[in-house]
């Protein structure tokens, strides 16, 4: 897939849903954002060039207020064996066609209603 062209898709529907998001193109500036925001979730590609999805989860783990907050770190391979790996409160989904399904049942794992907003 098109670099950006995913996270179009997943913004709009995220939004369409009524989850309010942020954005950050490299791992360093999105644990910067998500300790000025506190999030109620970080959605984060596993694989980056330098600082992976896992590593940001990990420090993510080290700040009290965000030592909860649920992290899904999307990766484009396959993810069976790979919870043991993941820090708590984090999952792992692969980017296959069955992808938005996977991501809407991750959500309302974690707790969050994934009904569209009308």
């Amino acid at each position: 897939m098109t670099k950006g062209v995913q996270r179009k898709l997943v913004t709009a529907d995220l939004s369409n849903k009524g989850f309010e998001l942020a954005y950050a193109d490299h791992p360093l500036d999105a644990f910067r954002l998500a300790v000025s925001l506190k999030p109620n979730l970080v959605i984060t590609l596993l694989e980056f060039d330098s600082l992976s999805g896992l590593e940001l989860a990990r420090a993510l783990r080290g700040v009290d207020v965000l030592s909860e907050t649920p992290v899904v770190l999307l990766t484009n391979h396959a993810v069976e064996g790979m919870s043991e790996a993941l820090p708590s409160h984090s999952l792992a989904i692969h980017k296959d066609s069955r992808f938005a399904a996977k991501l809407a049942d991750a959500l309302q794992e974690l707790g969050f209603s994934t009904a569209s907003k009308s």
